[in-house]
């Protein structure tokens, strides 16, 4: 490729020695030459930062560069300090338990460059796989039943993340234009995904480009309250932007209190679950808005619901 940019691959590393290496070979093997890599290890309790440094000087033409923080600071943090050490034009982030294929890369990057400046980034959808390295039956996109679109994004993506992170290649100039990662955020993607489409469009290609980890410590499998209390917080930025997604976003947001109130988070929850009885006037709706108004918990207001329609007083 003439005039090569450079492109900037960032790892965040947490806790993945047992995975850091096949993660670093995918991108040593990588078809397209000109790559600055930056690892950003986040306090790993394990041996991660050993094996990076073994690997790097196993491979020292890659010429690897290590930050380690001495202090866990969360992705957020760690995804603004590989965007702020990176030198590349473009910038690829990736977890340290995922992989790429060799042609990631070479073809999105071919593909972005064919594309206006108003397209920000490209993605794809990506296989999963399990602890093994073993890839499963269903993709990305299979899984949550996403399917890529084309034009408007910033709609859809209301409804949920179909744009994983490992697989978007991303203009740096997109970053400067739309601001940091927002370190008060317990995960990183959604947000950033968001806000850069309502600014830019994004582009597709049909083609898995890496695989995303499934295992026992992997984010997907551990989401708590904090991380529906995230949701909300994303969903709250959003609002006002146009009369359908502000419908949207009261779905979700009834959706996501839902699973607050069963996970015992009363303040978060009960807002919203009054705009869900408002709306239907169901006995349910008031049992789970009384329920968080009163700090009941759910099992309590389930127990009661079946006491009164034993006794018929509901159906």
């Amino acid at each position: 490729m003439l005039n090569s940019p450079l492109v900037t691959i960032g790892v965040a590393s947490y806790n993945n020695s047992a995975y850091i290496r096949e993660t670093l070979d995918s991108i040593r093997l990588q078809t397209y030459a000109n790559i600055e890599l930056i690892i950003v290890d986040d306090a790993s309790k394990d041996n991660s930062v050993e094996v990076i440094k073994q690997w790097m000087k196993d491979f020292v033409e890659c010429n690897a560069r290590l930050i380690v923080h001495e202090i866990n600071q969360g992705v957020c943090r760690v995804c603004n300090r590989l965007i702020s050490e990176a030198k590349g034009e473009f910038i690829s982030l990736v977890a340290s338990d995922d992989t790429y294929i060799p042609e990631k890369t070479e073809v999105q990057l071919k593909y972005l460059l064919a594309l206006p400046e108003n397209i920000a980034l490209v993605y794809s959808d990506v296989w999963h796989m399990n602890e093994q390295s073993e890839r499963l039956e269903k993709s990305f996109f299979e899984s949550y039943e996403a399917l890529p679109i084309e034009g408007e994004f910033f709609e859809p993506l209301i409804l949920g993340n179909f744009i994983p992170a490992l697989s978007v290649l991303v203009r740096r100039s997109v970053y400067e234009n739309v601001g940091n990662y927002d370190e008060s955020l317990s995960f990183e993607d959604w947000d950033m995904w968001l806000r850069v489409s309502r600014s830019y469009g994004i582009a597709y290609i049909p083609q898995k480009c890496g695989s995303y980890r499934l295992h026992n410590q992997s984010a997907w499998r551990n989401r708590s309250a904090k991380t529906y209390r995230d949701a909300m917080a994303i969903l709250e930025k959003h609002w006002g932007v146009s009369k359908k997604a502000d419908e949207l976003i009261k779905k979700q947001m009834i959706d996501i209190a839902q699973i607050l109130y069963q996970l015992g988070d009363y303040t978060h929850s009960k807002r919203w679950l009054k705009l869900k009885w408002q709306q239907d006037h169901t006995f349910h709706s008031l049992g789970l808005w009384l329920g968080s108004s009163l700090n009941i918990p759910i099992s309590s207001v389930i127990k009661i619901k079946k006491s009164l329609q034993q006794l018929r007083f509901i159906n």
